[in-house]
């Protein structure tokens, strides 16, 4: 029932995600069905250049397109785009470490919130990433490069194509 498209039990201990697209995932209307593309309990888990877009979240309670129940999660180059209700991720606990999101666009999905940490601590870092809104502690006095506001531009997001323009304020604006 959780993760529509990935489950990560208990007994993983390392999952690495890379250029995977993530597109019509829906996960069940019930209050325990948790994440619409992924769902992780994994010890560590890797989401790498990856792209979410047209998934929805039926119930929207404690719950996100990539749900992170436990474990360490590090999310870098991936776009969240166009997605339905929910979260675009979901940071209910963690295995002791900080989670990390880094140069990532989370733009025009549905939900009031972008980054939902319920429970993490160590605190979530954000840096060099667009988001539009997002909720719960963070360590913000070590983050860096966010941008919050603007039109990202992407190339014809119309078609799915959801590279950046040269014109996008977020061209040159992470780091390696």
């Amino acid at each position: 029932d959780d993760g529509g498209a990935i489950y990560a039990s208990s007994g993983c201990s390392s999952l690495t995600l890379d250029r995977c697209k993530f597109t019509n995932n829906e996960s069940f209307n019930y209050d325990y069905s948790l994440g619409s593309c992924i769902y992780s309990d994994a010890t560590v888990i890797t989401i790498q250049n990856c792209l979410f877009f047209d998934n929805v979240c039926n119930n929207t309670t404690y719950n996100g397109h990539v749900y992170i129940e436990n474990g360490t999660a590090t999310i870098v180059n991936s776009t969240f785009t166009e997605n339905g209700a929910g979260p675009p991720i979901y940071f209910y606990n963690d295995g002791g470490s900080s989670h990390t999101v880094k140069n990532c666009l989370l733009y025009n999905n549905t939900s009031s919130n972008d980054i939902l940490n319920y429970n993490a601590s160590p605190n979530p870092i954000v840096s060099y990433t667009y988001y539009e809104a997002r909720t719960g502690s963070y360590l913000t006095g070590s983050e860096t490069g966010n941008v919050t506001s603007g039109d990202v531009l992407f190339v014809d997001a119309a078609n799915n194509d959801f590279r950046i323009s040269y014109s996008s304020p977020c061209k040159d604006a992470g780091t390696n």
